[in-house]
């Protein structure tokens, strides 16, 4: 399958975080997306990208920039997001939190997000998908030229021990300690497209 490249008009990164939804009082994971969502709609149904948006699980929500041109301007946007975002939580008794796992919540309580594209992954994986209780952060960058691309991932390569150091921020699953820096890694490596 060919994957058409698609350049960038000059240097550009966006970023989506994936946040858990954890109780102020049990700090359990709580399936309240949803709510979260409807309370905030200029930032979850406005515009081409929304703001902040369902993941797989009820238990996360994704705050997503705009196209930005440097760090920092991706930095202020997540800010000025997450400070709405933090507000509407609070009031909710929510506290916002990301790790690799949470380190105590059983994915088998988990709520699927009502989306017909998590019912499809859902439905192609079974059991791996339906597991996949896992939080992130992705950056996206642009390149304008396609002879740029393998140059940039050739010389990010260097920075892969550092990159793999940041993830290590989950070794509880399910309320146990797993011996891994990173059981975020070994439970996401499972689907077919990781790895």
């Amino acid at each position: 399958m060919a994957i058409d490249f698609n350049p960038s008009r000059g240097a550009t990164l966006g970023v989506e975080w994936e946040l858990q939804l954890v109780d102020a009082q049990t700090r359990h994971l709580r399936q309240d997306a949803r709510e979260l969502l409807a309370a905030l709609p200029s930032l979850s149904e406005g515009g081409e990208i929304p703001k902040i948006r369902h993941e797989l699980m009820e238990s996360t929500v994704e705050i997503v920039t705009d196209i930005c041109h440097t760090v920092g301007e991706a930095k202020d946007d997540l800010a000025a997001t997450m400070a709405e975002l933090r507000a509407v939580a609070a009031e909710r008794d929510i506290t916002l939190a990301c790790t690799g796992t949470h380190p105590i919540s059983d994915w088998r309580d988990a709520v699927m997000a009502p989306s017909q594209r998590y019912a499809d992954l859902i439905e192609q994986m079974q059991w791996l998908a339906r597991r996949i209780q896992t939080f992130g952060v992705h950056v996206h960058v642009g390149v304008s030229d396609v002879t740029k691309a393998i140059p940039i991932v050739n010389a990010l390569s260097v920075y892969l021990p550092h990159f793999l150091a940041l993830t290590a921020s989950s070794p509880y699953w399910s309320g146990h300690d797993t011996g891994l820096a990173s059981s975020r890694a070994v439970v996401f490596g499972q689907l077919p497209t990781a790895g």
